[in-house]
Parts: structure tokens; sequence; C-alpha cells
């Protein structure tokens, strides 16, 4: 806060800090613009002075609008976001793409689709795929310091049979 009771919003990269740093520089808007009224009536607010303060007013606004609009950009992204994630259903252990006809796609690994990334699970090479389920990984070393990423042990009959080109 500087000598005239003004202070300077930062900006923040969080939508909730966004809205609230846009709202608190309109608070501040409104009681710089009070406080003029009030001395504007009293005659307490010489004319040089009363210019500088709407300047003030005016930086506050421009402030909360910037910060909004912000905000505004956070959620649509989040929005869109929300959507993409509601084309995938997670069921044994992985998320599948759902497709226009009903059928599902997949499967992906979770954390990537949580990242925004479908990346297709892959073979474990080094496992006897020979049983009723197929033992998958992710190619993307999600865990640091293991060698190994997790296995997703999926049905084959929820895989199409030519997706691993696997033999009868």
């Amino acid at each position: 806060m500087n000598a005239l009771g003004t202070h300077s919003l930062g900006k923040c990269k969080i939508g909730p800090m966004e809205i609230a740093s846009g709202l608190s520089a309109l608070r501040a808007a409104a009681d710089l613009a009070k406080a003029l009224r009030d001395g504007a009536k009293g005659g307490s607010i010489k004319a040089d002075d009363f210019a500088g303060r709407i300047a003030e007013v005016y930086d506050y606004i421009i402030d909360s609008k910037e910060a909004l609009s912000s905000a505004q950009e956070h959620i649509a992204k989040l929005r869109l976001e929300n959507e993409r994630l509601k084309t995938y259903a997670f069921h044994h252990s992985v998320n599948w793409r759902s497709l226009p006809d009903g059928k599902e796609d997949g499967p992906f690994c979770p954390t990537c689709v949580s990242e925004g990334v479908d990346m297709r699970l892959l073979l474990r090479s080094v496992l006897d795929q020979t049983g009723a389920s197929l033992h998958l990984y992710c190619p993307k070393n999600h865990v640091e310091g293991v060698g190994r990423e997790p296995s997703y042990a999926i049905p084959k009959a929820l895989i199409p049979a030519d997706r691993y080109f696997l033999g009868p």
C-alpha cells in the first residue's frame, strides 16, 4: 500500500485467485470513487488531486478487467478439458475413448489421459501373453527412479483381435 492508500494487484495464474484479484480491484475502485464523491461534496479535494484519483479508479478497473478476463480464459480451458474427459470411460484400471458409434477405443494410459495425452498402452514383451488377459504398460515413464512402469492386465475380450497382431 502506498502513501495514497492504493496498492498494486499482482497477476495470478490460478482461476479462483484471478477472480479474487479482479473483485478486490473493483472493491478498491468503488471505495476510491466513494471517497472522491464524499471529498467533492465536502470540498476537501482539489481539482488537481481529483484528476489523479480518477486515474487511480481507472487503473483499478483495468486491473479488474485483466484479472477477470484471465479467469474467464482459464474457466473456458477447464470446460474444454472437462468435455474432453467426458469422452473417456475408466474400467479395468485403464481409460477407453467412447466413439460416436458407441464402441470403445483403447486402452489408454490413465495417467497420460489425465495429463491431456492419448497414450496407447503397449504389450509388455517379457510376460506370457497366452492367458485370458493381455499385460500392457505405458511407454512413458511416470515413476522416476523405477525401471519399469506398472502393468495393466486387460481381458483379451475387450481388445480388438488385430490391435496387437496376436496370432490364434
